[in-house]
């Protein structure tokens, strides 16, 4: 999956502070859309962030909170897909962050470490929708007020 070009990847690659930026000021925004029910918006913007969290991963892949970053982000990232009813790309973004997950994560935690992503896409839609819905508008309201 690529959303972020090839300029900016490269900047991106090279400078982890620009990289961290980029990831929280479009993760806030994708969840913004989200909230909003601008689902198309949502999963464009959230695979830009997406992507920003695969690069600071790959940067220091020994970092629990890339990691955890990467995991929140794709779970979040597969709920807009799902939303949008894009339920083929859904698949290929576990199989993509199942395959990189593997590399750093002892197979014994991996489907443990994997199972909010999951969630997203075979858990019924009514219970995600209540669950992560509720977690998006916490999230604005608290991204709001700190600026």
């Amino acid at each position: 999956m690529k959303f972020i070009c090839d300029h900016h990847r490269e900047i991106y690659s090279s400078d982890p502070q620009a990289a961290l930026n980029f990831w929280t000021k479009t993760l806030c925004l994708a969840r913004q859309r989200a909230v909003q029910s601008l689902w198309g918006e949502a999963s464009v913007i959230y695979g830009n962030a997406f992507e920003a969290a695969e690069i600071l991963l790959n940067g220091d892949d020994c970092d629990q909170r890339a990691v955890a970053r990467y995991l929140q982000t794709s779970a979040e990232f597969a709920y807009a897909l799902r939303k949008n009813t894009c339920v083929s790309e859904v698949g290929q973004l576990i199989a993509l962050v199942r395959n990189r997950l593997c590399e750093m994560i002892p197979l014994q935690e991996l489907d443990s470490r994997l199972q909010p992503l999951l969630d997203m896409t075979v858990r019924p839609e009514v219970e995600v929708n209540e669950e992560i819905e509720l977690a998006l508008v916490m999230e604005v309201g608290r991204s709001q007020t700190l600026h």
